[in-house]
Order: structure tokens, then sequence, then C-alpha cells
């Protein structure tokens, strides 16, 4: 297939290098120079996208920051042909499907559909892109006017490259579970690296400091335009977890040892819970597949 990339971040690329590989050609596009001087550099692309080719794709992943994506939807919309399916990547859904929802009115033979991999790094742009990083991962889809032909066709696309699961979501409760799943993390993990002994660290930390700290490293530009785009959510879920760490720190404040382990248990009988039940659900959806 020809599938065209309008931006070759870390998600953009990666795309690129991954489907090149299982034999489809990649057309691909960066406003950035030097990002498309690597890309070209590294053979990422087979052509450089632009006005003159797109009538030849089949797919168009636009892959930027949400903000930038009805822009560069509304310049390439003129040129697609007939049947193209455009894809989003971006971290919500509610300003893209609406984006979109728009787009399907005066292109009604365009077909849209929201994604979201459920991957990345620490690190980003195009110089850290990986043709295997969509390997175990899960896709969020939301579809707004494809049929079904269409959505199994973007199903293979992602599974061909490694992906085991597609999730069929709303914007909606898209946008909800991300605010918790992964914005609050990131939120949580920069806050708990602020801490005057985190650079006092090294020979007093393991696992747990790792794994709490790992996403503090982060793409500041791209989060704040995600979380800031996704408040409400992000707020609710913020919420919650200010009430039940003041839970803890009322239990310490008044030495109360007794509440503190219900609570400690509470949690790891929570994470017991989750864990059989996401054992349960990949046995099922392994034998359904």
């Amino acid at each position: 297939m020809n599938i065209g990339i309008i931006g070759l971040g870390l998600i953009g690329a990666s795309l690129a290098k991954a489907w090149k590989e299982k034999g489809h050609t990649a057309f691909g596009y960066d406003i950035n120079n030097k990002t498309m001087s690597f890309a070209k550099e590294q053979n990422i692309l087979d052509y450089e996208l632009c006005n003159n080719n797109y009538n030849k794709l089949d797919v168009l992943v636009i892959a930027l920051y949400p903000r930038a994506f009805e822009s560069a939807l509304n310049n390439a919309l003129p040129y697609l042909k007939e049947g193209t399916i455009v894809l989003d990547i971006g971290g919500i859904k509610k300003s893209v499907v609406a984006a979109m929802e728009k787009a399907s009115i005066a292109y009604p033979n365009i077909k849209f559909v929201a994604t979201h991999p459920m991957a990345g790094k620490e690190s980003w742009g195009i110089t850290h892109s990986c043709k295997k990083l969509f390997e175990g991962a899960s896709i969020l889809m939301t579809n707004v006017n494809a049929n079904i032909k269409d959505i199994e066709l973007i199903k293979s696309l992602f599974l061909e490259i490694g992906a085991i699961n597609i999730t069929k979501t709303s914007a909606k409760v898209h946008d909800e579970m991300i605010a918790y799943t992964s914005q609050l993390a990131h939120l949580i993990s920069s806050s708990y690296i602020k801490s005057p002994l985190a650079a006092r660290h090294d020979g007093y930390s393991a696992g747990s400091f790792c794994d709490l700290t790992r996403v503090a490293k982060l793409n500041a530009d791209m989060w704040t335009e995600l979380i800031i785009d996704n408040r409400e959510n992000v707020i609710k879920e913020l919420d919650v977890f200010i009430s039940n760490v003041m839970s803890y720190r009322s239990a310490l404040q008044n030495g109360d040892e007794q509440k503190l382990k219900e609570l400690l248990k509470e949690g790891n009988d929570k994470k017991e819970e989750i864990e059989r039940a996401t054992k349960e659900w990949k046995r099922i959806r392994n034998e359904n597949n």
C-alpha cells in the first residue's frame, strides 16, 4: 500500500520504518528540514510527501500534536483520492474526532479513523524512531465514517507491525481513560522527581525509583498541550489521587499503624485483582483470535 505520514517524530518515523519493512511504500513529510534530511539519509522514506503525490495514497497518517491536526488535514483533503483512509495517532481524541467529523461532511468519500498507538519512549524525535516500537502494543481506535472493510485494513496494518490488540473506543471514553493511565502518571512522575533527595539517589535506589521516575523525562511541549486540552478529565483523576495520598498522610501523622496497614493492603489487593482480571481478559482474547 501507499502510506503517507505527515510528521516524522518518534511515532511517525517509527511507523514509516515498520510499514516500509513490511513492503509498503512510505511517503513522508516534516516541517523540520533537519528531520527531512535525516529521513532521506537513513532511507526511512521512499518518497517525500507533497501536494503532487497525495493522490497516490491509500492511507494518510497525520502524526502531529492534536492542535496541529486540523490544519494539516485541511491542507491535504483537496488532493486525496476517493477512498483514502485518514488516521491520526494523537494522545487525545475530542478535538481530533470533531475535526474528522466536520471533514467527513465536506469529503464523504474520504474515510476517517482516529487511532492511538499505546507505544512510546522517554526520548523523542526521528533519531529515536524504531521499527519495533509497536511490538506488543495496544492500538486504540475511534471510527468516524469508515466501513468494516476499511477498519479491517487498518487493523491489519497495525497487527503486521507487532500490535497485539485493537481496542475500539469513543473519543469521550478514550480521553477519560488516558487522563488516568497516561497523563496523570506523567504528572505524578514529574512531581516525584522534584524532591531535594532525588539528586542523591544513586546507591539508594532500585526498581521502585526507576519505575516512578521514568516518565518524568518527557517532551514538555507535547505533554503540556495534551494535558491542558484534556484538563477536565485530568483534574478529576488528580483529585482522586490527592484524596488517596491524603489518607496515607493522615494515618502517618496520627501514628495510626493499623490504618496504614489497611490502606497498603487495599492497594495490594486492588493490584492483584486487576492483574487477575487482565490475565483472564488476555486469555479470552487469545482464544477468540
